[in-house]
């Protein structure tokens, strides 16, 4: 229900290819103000969360006046774009995008070296072979003389998100994305001293065919009796058949997962507690998370409520409730259960860990906030005279218990920051944590309720 697909080319690579843009010309500025304007009253009517937001400083109003005042009197396509692209970014949906057929992103190099958000700052981690600077454990302090936190920011306006968290997680994933083919880069080490260097980017099509890393799931046996599983996606296996098959396809197809989920559970069933490493999972299909549901909360109990603003309620009325699917021969685990959690853990996999937060309350959540994010992203409208394509959430998700998903996500009770040493000597910071988080606490502190609640 709350499929994402995040690639590395947040807008222009999702449709590229999908139409022939309506106008290949300058845009007039009244043609973007149209086009703005369809775009409002179409939120308006069709957006989960216009209400939600509303409430919650997202005025679509004010942004349509801000977004007008800015434009001149002609624009490239490409230009607008980007003013799209940040109108959508502001409307706080993890789950927006805008695909622009027939423009293709300029950013065609990427960094020769990754990097990860510490406590110290931003942290060099993988560095290209051959590279003899920086190395692992160099900060980043700018790029071509722009400090490395104001670029950050500005990446930040730029990418969908639900929470704040997950803003800065997916423009960190996109700030290493470049037009340039070399870039000057400033460091400065443990010890203080700075440095600068000039680099070559990678070309983005040689690092585009490189295979993916690790299968979707794992398992294995750690010390002290204790259990380990990691999920990288809930999406399905086959994408290509995936997205044109019919809904009540989809269930037979997920047969393989289905029995890699079932096979890691039985093999880890006597351990005495079990991590559940879903970091960096940003979701997939409900079907898979609720497979995993299966064993680790009591059959038939309710997955998630559902609610479509399009279709009037009385304030009393109780939302359906999605019940998770009942397999005899699944019973949930027994053992103390830690879950690894971070800021890109996010649409199905947000509902997942919100079933567990309401269901398994002696559930220890270790790492950072969730994406905080769910709503069945659809597309919603084609704009008029730029051609650009918009979707955004178009159903509310509530947990089990009739909070609000959207904008809160899970709250992890053990909180973990990397820290640079932990980059240096390729230490993790949250397995290390959970390790030390068997037992369960003798008081469970509780979380701060998501908000709105329907019953």
């Amino acid at each position: 229900m709350c499929r994402v697909v995040f690639a590395v080319v947040l807008f222009f690579a999702a449709n590229a290819a999908a139409a022939e843009p309506t106008k290949t010309l300058p845009l007039e500025r009244r043609e973007m103000v149209a086009d703005l304007e369809q775009l409002v009253v179409a939120a308006k009517a069709g957006w989960a969360y216009a209400d939600y937001r509303g409430n919650n400083g997202v005025d679509l109003d004010s942004l349509l006046a801000s977004a007008v005042a800015s434009l001149p009197e002609h624009s490239e396509r490409s230009d607008f774009a980007r003013v799209m692209q940040r109108f959508v970014a502001m409307l706080q949906d993890g789950h927006a995008w805008v695909a622009a057929p027939g423009l293709d992103d300029e950013r065609s190099h990427v960094w020769p070296f990754t990097i990860v958000d510490a406590r110290e700052g931003l942290i060099v981690d993988r560095v290209e072979p051959m590279l003899r600077a920086p190395r692992r454990g160099d900060a980043l302090i700018a790029v071509n003389d722009v400090a490395a936190s104001d670029l950050l920011s500005r990446a930040v306006e730029l990418v969908p998100a639900s929470t704040s968290g997950m803003g800065r997680a997916r423009a960190l994933q996109t700030l290493r994305l470049t037009p340039a083919p070399r870039n000057r880069f400033t460091f400065r080490k443990a010890s203080g001293r700075t440095f600068s260097v000039d680099l070559a980017n990678m070309p983005l099509p040689a690092v585009a065919a490189l295979p993916s890393v690790g299968p979707w799931l794992a398992w294995k046996m750690l010390p002290r009796d204790i259990g380990h599983i990691r999920i990288a996606s809930l999406t399905a296996l086959d994408q290509k058949a995936w997205r044109t098959a019919a809904p009540s396809a989809r269930d037979g197809m997920l047969a393989r997962q289905y029995d890699d989920i079932d096979q890691a559970f039985a093999a880890l069933a006597a351990t005495r507690a079990l991590i559940l490493d879903l970091r960096g999972n940003l979701g997939g299909t409900d079907l898979l998370g609720m497979r995993l549901a299966q064993h680790l909360v009591p059959a038939g109990s309710s997955y998630y409520r559902l609610e479509d603003p399009t279709i009037k309620r009385p304030a009393n009325a109780t939302l359906p409730a999605i019940p998770i699917p009942t397999t005899p021969a699944l019973t949930p685990y027994p053992g103390q259960l830690i879950v690894l959690i971070d800021a890109l853990s996010f649409s199905a996999t947000d509902n997942l860990l919100a079933c567990l937060h309401a269901l398994r309350p002696r559930t220890a959540f270790v790492g950072r906030p969730s994406g905080g994010g769910s709503g069945a992203p659809r597309l919603a409208v084609k704009l008029a005279h730029s051609g650009f394509e918009v979707g955004y959430s178009t159903l509310r998700v509530y947990d089990p218990a009739g909070g609000l998903i959207e904008g809160h996500g899970t709250i992890p009770t053990l909180p973990v920051t990397k820290t640079r040493a932990d980059v240096v000597a390729q230490r993790d910071p949250d397995l290390a944590a959970a390790l030390r988080t068997q037992v369960p606490p003798k008081r469970i502190v509780p979380l701060s309720p998501r908000l709105p609640r329907r019953p």
